[in-house]
């Protein structure tokens, strides 16, 4: 479905330059490491509220649904985010960040899993959920190396919301054209051979609660810290400790989306080959073979193997296309009908919120304080317990 692909496409496309922010922070608006952490932690933590209490508002009220809350949301929070314009370095910069972040988390945050539960509503086949997402890694990788490129032609890290501006209108403009099918309602895909074990007075905390839902919800959470620290603090690494250029740093994202794209493509084969068990096991397994590879090759390699950090990326596609391929299509398993979305949101807000605002702010202590070797080694230990979290998760039924 073509208008799903484009929703994709032009979101991520804007989503990818705020990934610059902490680059941003750090170089024009000269905030010490600590400050950025600080201040990329706050949109996580609002978000961590907002996401759930958007999906859950839009799925309980028809006459509002998903369509009309993603608009809403993404007027409102682009227009708040592109506040960021209004800066400069010095005096009250600190302040005005926090109240523009804090602002415009509580609708811009959501509008990720809008996207991906209307996708979830419209497609017949939940399954093909991977080859509507690979569009939006696509564009991420094109935004990302375009955003870098103009960085240095133009000699100003300014340029990357102009870049977002022009993305999220053409957003905008496609959201107008969401197929009406299914939107604001919920489908209750029952297999009607097989008795429906879910209480009808059951909760949305009761449901989350579950020993098998909460366990991998946390173990969600563990991955997410691992992935917002990466997220955050890879560009700053890879300027200030191999010393790539704003054009090299921009190009990793086209590396690390490549796998990223093979696996969303061929979800549908993993998922029936592997299951989601295998697939989040392997993504694991990458993801502590691409934190070791952090920690050692600094010291082994000078500045002129420093163009190795772009193939290194390629293990991030293949780490996040299985971790969130397996991740949704295990959440649309475990979730009672009434909160599909809202299990979709939570999803979010449990990997890119909670485990991102834990995530960024102890990272920045860490690296501020001890260096990138403590904070890589720090995220393997977060990575064997997501492991352990996970184990347990498969012995409950």
């Amino acid at each position: 479905m073509i208008v799903l692909k484009l929703l994709h496409f032009w979101g991520a496309a804007s989503f990818a330059i705020t990934v610059f922010a902490s680059y941003f922070y750090h170089e024009t608006l000269l905030l010490t490491k600590e400050q950025v952490g600080l201040i990329l932690c706050l949109a996580p933590l609002v978000s961590l509220f907002s996401i759930p209490t958007v999906t859950w508002i839009a799925e309980r009220y028809p006459w509002i649904g998903l369509k009309k809350m993603l608009i809403f949301c993404t007027l409102l929070g682009s227009t708040l985010y592109l506040c960021h314009l209004l800066l400069v370095p010095g005096g009250n910069t600190i302040v005005f960040l926090i109240l523009i972040t804090v602002s415009q988390s509580m609708t811009l945050s959501s509008v990720g899993s809008l996207i991906d539960s209307l996708t979830l509503l419209v497609l017949p086949d939940k399954q093909d959920y991977g080859k509507q997402r690979l569009f939006g890694s696509l564009s991420w990788g094109l935004s990302m190396a375009l955003t870098g490129y103009l960085m240095d032609v133009f000699e100003s890290q300014w340029v990357m919301f102009y870049v977002f501006a022009g993305c999220i209108s053409l957003f905008f403009v496609t959201s107008v054209f969401i197929p009406k099918e299914h939107i604001g309602q919920i489908e209750e895909e029952v297999d009607e051979t097989e008795p429906l074990l879910v209480p009808e007075d059951l909760t949305l905390w009761q449901a989350i609660c579950r020993p098998r839902d909460l366990f991998f919800f946390l173990t969600i959470g563990q991955i997410g810290m691992v992935l917002a620290i990466l997220a955050n603090f890879l560009f700053i690494y890879l300027s200030t400790t191999w010393k790539l250029s704003s054009t090299l740093i921009g190009f990793t994202t086209p590396f690390s989306i490549f796998f990223e794209l093979i696996v969303f493509f061929n979800s549908n084969w993993f998922l029936e080959k592997w299951g989601t068990t295998n697939m989040i096991l392997v993504s694991h397994a990458l993801l502590f073979l691409r934190l070791v590879l952090y920690i050692i090759l600094p010291s082994l390699l000078d500045t002129r193997w420093n163009w190795i950090a772009l193939p290194l990326e390629l293990l991030h596609g293949a780490i996040f296309g299985l971790y969130w391929a397996a991740g949704m299509q295990f959440v649309q398993e475990i979730a009672p009908p009434p909160f599909k979305s809202t299990y979709v949101g939570f999803l979010n807000t449990v990997n890119n919120n909670l485990g991102g605002a834990l995530g960024t702010i102890v990272g920045g202590l860490i690296y501020e304080r001890l260096g990138y070797g403590y904070l890589f080694g720090f995220c393997l230990v977060l990575v064997t317990i997501s492991l352990g979290l996970f184990a347990i998760s498969k012995q409950i039924k």
